[in-house]
């Protein structure tokens, strides 16, 4: 083993091409919520190439449902499946984990693209497509780094995990699956795109859906009927209000901006059947902020009191 500066430089820099060219096939491979299976095939098959021991299993919801930190985010509740590859090591050293996803979120309007989501182009140094940085390039430079490492025979005294899960863009049942299935690690690198700085903090999330009832009728008689869509309107403000005043409260070093830490999504919202009818019912669906050390049971609590409270100031709500 020559682990010198130059030897390290020399490795990497080999296997730039076979990386860029690895990135590139898992960013034309979609994978969508619940459409993972193939690029996860594609890295059970480069952890094989490297002589990992590579672990397959679903993220089955029945078996995560009762714990604290689960988030049933709608999809399948067990066909997802998480890959993990384990380097053993020399058995007297402390070990790692490597986490990383490899879902990825809508693309939006296609049309809105210069090319193809998935094109996997490469321009200037940079490759495009959805998941390309967040976050198959991560992904992929997390098993390359493996290879390095293998290539330069180095032996790690203690084991290193490779984790390639699902479900983070949505809740993270795929980390909580590795969690529970018993890999766990005296530390981890999280390999998500940090302008390639350390991050040594990071707030959490919380998926949540608000249904506003409302009293439907006929646009002409409105008066008689009860506007779910301008109810709504009111708890928009009170979880505007909350979001200010959170982070108000909360004070991090870390981050540069103080009123940017945890904030609260409104991420899809849908009301009414037809332009002419008094909607009877809005459903909003967003992403609640969790604060770096803040439990999640105090951060849905926040979120719950600020609705109660804004619901007792109306008579319909109040009900």
């Amino acid at each position: 083993m020559n682990l010198t500066e130059d030897n390290i430089d020399k490795t990497v820099e080999n296997l730039r091409k076979p990386l860029v060219d690895f990135v590139q096939q898992t960013v034309r491979t979609p994978s969508l919520p619940d459409e993972e299976h193939t690029v996860q095939e594609l890295v059970v098959s480069k952890l094989k190439t490297l002589e990992t021991e590579v672990d397959v299993f679903p993220c089955q919801f029945e078996q995560l449902k009762d714990h604290p930190a689960f988030c049933d985010d709608g999809f399948s509740p067990d066909k997802r499946i998480d890959v993990v590859g384990r380097w053993g090591g020399n058995g007297n050293g402390r070990s790692l984990i490597l986490n990383g996803h490899v879902d990825v979120v809508p693309t939006g309007d296609e049309t809105l693209w210069d090319d193809s989501p998935w094109s996997g182009s490469e321009n200037d140094g940079k490759i495009y497509g959805r998941g390309s940085c967040d976050m198959k390039g991560g992904v992929s430079t997390g098993i390359f780094a493996i290879e390095a490492l293998k290539k330069l025979n180095f032996k790690p005294d203690g084991e290193i995990l490779f984790e390639s899960v699902v479900g983070e863009e949505s809740g993270g049942v795929g980390t909580l699956a590795a969690l529970e299935r018993g890999y766990s690690a005296d530390g981890a690198v999280i390999l998500e795109p940090t302008s390639l700085c350390l991050s040594p903090i990071q707030s959490g999330a919380l998926t949540f859906r608000l249904t506003v009832p409302g009293k439907a009728t006929h646009a002409a008689m409105k008066w008689d009927g009860i506007n779910a869509i301008e109810k709504f309107s009111m708890l928009q403000t009170a979880i505007k209000d909350l979001e200010k005043r959170r982070h108000e409260e909360q004070t991090h070093g870390f981050y540069e901006d103080p009123n940017q830490i945890a904030p609260i999504n409104l991420g899809t919202i849908h009301g009414g059947e037809w332009h002419s009818t008094v909607p009877g019912e809005v459903v909003v669906e967003g992403r609640f902020g969790v604060f770096p050390g803040e439990s999640i049971d105090d951060a849905r609590k926040a979120l719950e009191k600020a609705i109660t409270e804004a619901a007792l100031n109306d008579p319909w709500m109040k009900e």
